[in-house]
Parts: structure tokens; C-alpha cells; sequence
């Protein structure tokens, strides 16, 4: 027990050694009480530093959920320091060598993100080591990368997606991305996937973003099982429809 208090104690502290924007790359997206626990064990400047990256709707629960944080369970404190230690792998140069292949591993955390996340935390990287952030970026598959997909291999893997979810993921779109959508679309869906883009109206980013992030899902699956190609990508594999 003991043990593990300091280490939650040497975890917070490693955090606090990051400027600001770095720490809200990390801890964005997790829950309210989550941001919570971890700026009430930061000093009250950089808190309040980190807290300004925020929305002002978010910054209102994190501040009321630090103001509870003295009631949290010595349990939920390790849940949070253990999800920290994953994630400040992908910051810290010298564990590298440490985590399973390096870039394998950091992958594989990247791909359980959302697409605005993974891509703030690859930035952040890249300013560190442009040499790794780019390897890494290789490995996985971005929103973005739908336009430069094989469009046959893109058909199959997004058959099965609800149309309303991939009309939301297309809200505010280039047109060359929702072109890309719509010829690997069957007729009827095409048809029903226009139709629902001419009638929606105004969405909250945040609506989006959730959208976007479960089609990303999807596609990194698909993408790691070589159902989903990029054009160019030569296979041996064969496919009869």
C-alpha cells in the first residue's frame, strides 16, 4: 500500500514536470473527475494553466469535481495513476527502449484515441522526435486517410456503419472526403447518405468528433486486418463479389 502511494505520488509529480499544453494532450478526454484528481494534486499555477485549455463548460465540472477530489477512494487515485503511466510512455524518450517494440506499443495506445487526440499527441511527439512521430504515423490509419483508400476495400469495411453515423462524420467535410465516402457506397445508401447531408442542419463538435471516432474504429480494424487498403497497396489476395 505504501508502495503504491508513492508511486501515484512520483506519477503526479513526472506529470507536473510538462508545460500546460502537453498535460492537456494527455489528459484530454478522460472524464471529468478523472482532469479533476489530476490538477488537484498540481500546484495551483499550473493547474490553472491547464484548466485554460478547456472549454469553459468542461473547465466548470473540472473545477467542482477538484473540489471533491479529498473524497475520492485511495482506489480511484490508482486507476487514474495507472492510466497516466500509459500515456506518458508516449512522452518520455527514455522508456522507449522500454515498451514492446516502442513504436508497436505507442501505436496500438494512439489507435484507442480519437482522431483529434491521437493527432495532437503525434504533433507533440514529433516536435520531440519527427523521426518516431513519423514512424508511428505510418502505423495507423487517420480519418483523413479515407480519401487516399483503395475504394473497393473501403466499400467492405464500411458496409456495415449506420448511415446517420457516417452522414454526422461527413458535417463540415471537404468535398474530395465525401466523394470518397459516396462511391464506396451501394445506390440505395448514397441516395440516403445525400439526403441525410442536404437536411442536416448545425451539429456540436463534440457530436461529430463521437461520430468520426466510431467510424475510426471501424477503419483501424479493418485497416489492421489488410481488409482496408491504401491506393497503391499491392496484396496477393483475391476478392470475389
Amino acid at each position: 500500500m505504501v508502495q503504491q502511494v508513492v508511486q501515484n505520488i512520483l506519477m503526479f509529480q513526472k506529470l507536473g514536470q510538462y508545460k500546460s499544453e502537453q498535460i492537456y494532450q494527455v489528459i484530454n478526454g478522460e472524464s471529468h473527475m478523472t482532469v479533476g484528481i489530476i490538477l488537484s494534486k498540481f500546484k495551483p499555477d499550473l493547474a490553472k494553466e491547464v484548466l485554460k485549455h478547456f472549454s469553459p463548460d468542461d473547465q466548470k465540472e473540472i473545477v467542482f469535481k477538484m473540489a471533491t477530489a479529498r473524497n475520492v477512494s485511495p482506489e480511484a487515485i490508482n486507476s487514474v495513476a495507472n492510466v497516466l503511466g500509459e500515456k506518458l510512455r508516449i512522452f518520455d524518450d527514455d522508456d522507449k527502449t522500454k515498451v514492446m517494440g516502442g513504436n508497436e506499443k505507442m501505436a496500438e495506445i494512439l489507435k484507442k484515441m480519437g482522431p483529434g487526440k491521437s493527432e495532437a499527441l503525434l504533433e507533440a511527439l514529433k516536435s520531440r522526435d519527427p523521426g518516431m512521430a513519423d514512424r508511428l504515423k505510418k502505423q495507423m490509419f487517420e480519418f483523413s486517410d479515407i480519401i487516399d483508400t483503395e475504394p473497393e476495400s473501403l466499400k467492405r469495411s464500411i458496409a456495415q456503419i449506420d448511415i446517420d453515423t457516417l452522414a454526422l462524420s461527413m458535417k463540415g467535410e471537404t468535398e474530395e472526403m465525401i466523394l470518397s465516402v459516396l462511391k464506396a457506397l451501394t445506390e440505395n445508401r448514397r441516395k440516403i447518405l445525400v439526403g441525410e447531408l442536404k437536411a442536416m442542419g448545425p451539429k456540436k463538435r463534440t457530436e461529430v468528433d463521437l461520430a468520426k471516432n466510431e467510424i475510426l474504429i471501424v477503419l483501424r480494424e479493418a485497416y489492421d486486418k489488410g481488409i482496408l487498403r491504401m491506393k497503391g497497396d499491392k496484396s496477393d489476395d483475391e476478392w470475389i463479389t
